[in-house]
């Protein structure tokens, strides 16, 4: 990757203290780059990312795992933050796990029926590397064109094949009918391009994941402190003038902290999350953000009643309200001290409680928040096989705009592309989930990206 030619003294702004944020922050400031501000709305940093302690096991009410593909931006992240990082960190092989959600299997009692297995296992396996191979020859996931209907059709044929290949039909059939969060659109109605995330990188592949022991939000703190990253909390960026960038070559932020305002002007600004600051964005882009949409979701920190095991303590997600197209109650729930467990060597545990996903598709039209705890004991009552359910809700937080994208029709009229083009104008640039996808590792991959176009942009501009 080329250095940026900005000058070390180039003033930079990030608005979001998120992953986005932070590893943006962490790039640049490997790069020589030493007048580099975070500001984030909040009081705490970590974005998606919110942990929280209990009996000694960190529970996540965010991003759940960090996928650890090879030579990816988020290894490379954790391996400078944590030279060691078994230390600090559990590994968990999330192929592993699935075996144990509540997923019911059908037994196979024909006297051929590991041999036919095993090779639909070798033929599926087979055609999504060739497939996948093909996709990352014409540059997936960031320079596929949305005419390319070959290249949409690969992205459909290929997720179809990986986990037919791990012998996932059953998640193959849920899947391809409704609306995936970890990707645009479904399965087997390409064009779902752009941010699509192929299973290979999500939470069912045989990617080790981490989950870090004292909470994942731990990673961004000490990214922070070990870099010693400039980041400022509790402040509002509430006004942007690029107005003046062509002359000047400044774009400025309208910054609100403790009831105070200012204006500040830097050499450029990056955006985590254009879509909550449209108003204040150029007309060629403001409309396009404003599109954007999001799920809002609640994670819960919950106790369970009378346990046949010394683990209390779940973790559930699930919908504020009915979705049309996302039509399950509860979307996550997951034990995180049987997670810790599964990941040693001595793994003691005969429990079917691991991760589970899509638990239970809801029939009625809509679904009232004060509903919500009373689904999720008779959920846990019924998915879970317990002696008890519900005993309270220790700690619930509402995610607002926890997964942003935007529409399917827009995606199809060329949406990405048009931002893509409007990058680096008026001194703003757009990162973050609503352009990547909701994954942590696609938000430091499309990073990684649009470093080498801030880089490319610069050097044009020098040139001419």
């Amino acid at each position: 990757m080329r250095d940026l030619p900005f000058a070390p003294e180039s003033k930079i702004a990030i608005v979001g203290a998120g992953p986005a944020g932070i590893h943006m922050s962490y790039e640049l400031k490997k790069r020589g780059f030493k007048n580099v501000v975070i500001y984030e709305k909040s009081a705490r940093v970590g974005g998606k990312t919110y942990s929280q302690i209990r009996d000694g096991v960190n529970h996540e009410l965010g991003t759940t795992g960090f996928a650890m593909a090879k030579e990816s931006p988020l290894e490379r992240l954790i391996f400078d933050v944590f030279p060691n990082p078994d230390k600090y960190t559990y590994k968990i092989d999330n192929m592993a796990l699935s075996k144990n959600a509540l997923i019911k299997r059908t037994k196979r009692t024909r006297k051929f029926g590991t041999i036919i297995k095993t090779l639909k296992v070798l033929f599926y396996r087979q055609k999504f590397n060739r497939i996948y191979a093909d996709l990352v020859k014409k540059g997936y996931p960031f320079n596929i064109d949305k005419d390319d209907k070959d290249t949409l059709n690969l992205l459909s044929i290929s997720m179809k094949s990986f986990l037919l290949s791990h012998n996932l039909d059953l998640i193959y059939r849920s899947l391809k009918s409704r609306f995936t969060a970890y990707g645009y659109g479904k399965m087997e109605s390409i064009p779902a391009f752009y941010g699509l995330m192929l299973m290979k990188e999500n939470y069912l592949s045989k990617t080790n994941y981490r989950i870090f022991k004292k909470g994942n939000d731990f990673l961004w703190r000490e990214t922070i402190a070990k870099f010693d990253l400039d980041v400022e909390l509790g402040a509002t960026i509430s006004g942007i003038d690029y107005s003046k960038y062509e002359q000047h070559k400044k774009v400025s932020l309208k910054i609100e902290k403790n009831g105070n305002e200012k204006w500040e002007a830097f050499d450029f600004a990056i955006l985590t999350t254009p879509y909550t600051l449209s108003q204040f964005l150029p007309c060629s882009v403001s409309s396009v953000f404003k599109d954007a949409h999001s799920i809002k979701y609640i994670a819960s920190l919950v106790e369970m009643g009378k346990r046949d095991n010394s683990e209390s303590f779940y973790t559930g997600e699930f919908p504020a309200a009915s979705i049309d197209s996302y039509d399950h109650d509860v979307v996550l729930a997951a034990n995180f001290g049987k997670i810790r467990e599964a990941s040693t060597d001595g793994n003691k545990s005969d429990s079917k409680i691991f991760v589970c996903f899509q638990l239970n598709d809801q029939k009625e039209s809509q679904l009232k928040q004060n509903e919500v705890t009373q689904k999720l004991e008779n959920q846990i009552k019924t998915l879970f096989d317990r002696k008890a359910g519900l005993n309270q809700v220790f700690k619930s937080h509402t995610w607002e705009n926890y997964c942003p994208s935007f529409p399917m029709k827009s995606i199809e009229s060329g949406v990405i592309q048009h931002i893509e083009a409007e990058q680096g104008k008026h001194g703003l640039w757009y990162t973050g989930s609503c352009m990547s996808g909701e994954l942590v590792s696609l938000v430091l991959d499309y990073n990684d990206h649009l470093l080498n176009r801030l880089s490319e942009y610069h050097c044009a501009k020098n040139t001419h």
